[in-house]
C-alpha cells in the first residue's frame, strides 16, 4: 500500500504510475484516508473503514472541488461513525433518499396505493389535484424538510383562495399522505398533525349563497384572461372547478354544444353530459388550441395539468369584487338555489346539471332510471344563463 503525507501541493501534483489506470495513495498522516487517482487524470478522496466484518470505501468528493483540509474533516466524521457502530454508507444512502423524496416524486406511487385499495376514480383524481396543484409551493422541499409552520401557511393561503372546506379537505389528503410515506418508510413524521381545521367537526357543511349583487359582481368584475373565462364557465355550467379548470380540447364538441366528461374526470365516476349555453358557446369560441397542450385553459408544457395559479386570481378577483368569505363552489350551490327558488325547475333535472346522484337517481330508483335528462338539461341551463346575463345588466 503507497502511502505519502499529503499536502495540498503533494495531492494537486500526484499523478498515477505509468501503466497504472486505477491508482490509489494513502494519507501517511491519517490512516484509512486516502485518493484515488485515475489514469485520465481524475482525482477523488476517499475512506475506507472497517466495520464488524465488513471493509468498505467511501467517496469523500473530487480533489478539484474539496480541499485537502474539508476531506480530511469529512474522514474524520466518518471514523467517528464507524466508533460508535455506525455505517457511514447506509447513512449517505439515507439522506441521498431523503432529498430525492418529495410530494411531487412519490406522487405516482401513492396514486397506485390508492388505487390498490380499491378507492373511486374520482377520490384518486382529487388526490391527485390536491397534492400537484394546492401542494404545489412544498414540491421543492424533501418530505423530512417540510415542516408544521410551511403546512400551516399553506392551510391559510388555500383557506382565503378556495374556503375553508376546501382548506381542510386539502389538509386531510396531506396527512394521508404522509402517513402513507411513514409506513413506506419514506418520512420520519406527519407535519400535518398539530395544524388546525378550519371547521372543527364541520368540514363538509357549508351552506353560502351567494346574493344576485354578489353574483353580478363578480361576473361585471371578471376580465378576459383563462381565470376569467374559467370563473365565467363555472358560472354558468355549475360545473366543479377542476372539471373545467382541466378542461380538455377532446372533451368539447361546439358541434353539440356539448362538454362530455369521461368518468375518470368526474367526482362519482360517471361520464356526465353538460349542454352549453349562448354565453358559454360563445365564450368558448374565443378560446384556440395552444400549440399540442391538450388543455383548454392554463399555458406551458405540462400534459397532466390545465389552469394553474387558482389562489393569486381569486384574491385578485376578491379585491376587486369586495366580496368576502366565497369560494368557487358557492357557485354550484348558488346555481342550484335559484334554479329551484326562482326558475322552477324539478329538482332531478339541477340535479342532473350537477351530476349528483340523489333523487330520482338514488338508491333502487338509480338501477331503473337510466335517462340524461340532456334536454331537460340544457333547457335549464339556458334558462339560468338569461338569468345571469339579465342580472348582470
Amino acid at each position: 500500500m503507497k502511502t505519502m503525507k499529503f499536502t495540498q501541493a503533494s495531492v494537486n501534483a500526484y499523478k498515477a504510475p505509468a501503466g497504472e489506470t486505477d491508482h490509489m495513495v494513502h494519507d501517511s498522516a491519517l490512516p484509512g484516508f486516502g485518493l484515488r487517482v485515475q489514469a485520465g487524470g481524475s482525482k477523488v478522496y476517499v475512506v475506507r473503514y472497517r466495520l464488524g466484518d465488513k471493509q468498505s470505501r467511501l467517496a469523500l468528493g473530487n480533489a478539484d472541488k474539496v480541499t485537502l483540509d474539508a476531506a480530511r474533516r469529512a474522514a474524520r466524521r466518518v471514523f467517528e461513525q464507524v466508533a460508535n457502530k455506525v455505517d457511514p454508507a447506509k447513512e449517505r444512502a439515507k439522506a441521498v433518499a431523503n432529498t430525492s423524496a418529495n410530494i411531487l416524486s412519490l406522487l405516482p406511487r401513492f396514486l397506485s396505493y390508492l388505487t390498490s385499495k380499491d378507492r373511486a376514480v374520482s377520490y384518486v383524481s382529487w388526490n391527485d389535484f390536491c397534492l400537484s396543484t394546492h401542494w404545489k409551493p412544498l414540491h421543492k422541499f424533501s418530505l423530512n424538510d417540510i415542516d408544521r409552520s410551511m403546512v400551516a401557511k399553506q392551510l391559510e393561503v388555500l383557506k382565503t383562495a378556495s374556503g375553508e372546506t376546501s382548506s381542510d379537505r386539502c389538509r386531510a389528503v396531506l396527512s394521508k399522505f404522509y402517513n402513507w410515506a411513514i409506513g413506506e418508510g419514506l418520512a420520519d413524521s406527519n407535519p400535518v398533525q398539530g395544524t388546525n381545521k378550519v371547521l372543527e367537526g364541520n368540514s363538509n357543511k357549508r351552506d353560502r349563497v351567494l346574493t344576485h349583487a354578489e353574483l353580478k359582481t363578480i361576473w361585471n368584475k371578471l376580465n378576459g384572461d383563462d381565470y376569467g373565462r374559467i370563473c365565467k364557465l363555472l358560472i354558468l355550467t355549475g360545473q366543479r372547478l377542476d372539471e373545467i379548470g382541466s378542461l380538455q380540447w377532446s372533451e368539447l364538441n361546439l358541434d353539440k354544444r356539448m362538454i362530455e366528461l369521461p368518468k375518470e374526470r368526474t367526482k362519482n365516476g360517471l361520464p356526465h353530459d353538460v349542454p352549453l349555453s349562448d354565453p358559454a358557446v360563445a365564450l368558448l369560441k374565443t378560446m384556440k388550441p395552444k400549440g399540442d397542450r391538450k388543455f383548454v385553459f392554463g399555458h406551458g408544457k405540462s400534459e397532466t395539468k390545465g389552469f394553474n395559479g387558482w389562489s393569486k386570481s381569486k384574491e385578485r378577483l376578491t379585491e376587486l369584487a369586495k366580496v368576502e368569505n366565497w369560494t368557487h363552489h358557492d357557485f354550484r350551490r348558488t346555481l342550484s338555489t335559484i334554479m329551484h327558488e326562482e326558475l322552477d325547475i324539478r329538482t332531478e333535472h339541477v340535479e342532473a346539471v350537477l351530476n349528483h346522484v340523489s333523487g330520482a337517481k338514488a338508491g333502487v330508483a338509480g338501477v331503473y332510471n337510466k335517462a340524461k335528462y340532456n334536454p331537460q338539461k340544457r333547457d335549464a341551463l339556458e334558462k339560468y344563463a338569461s338569468f345571469i346575463l339579465a342580472n348582470a345588466a
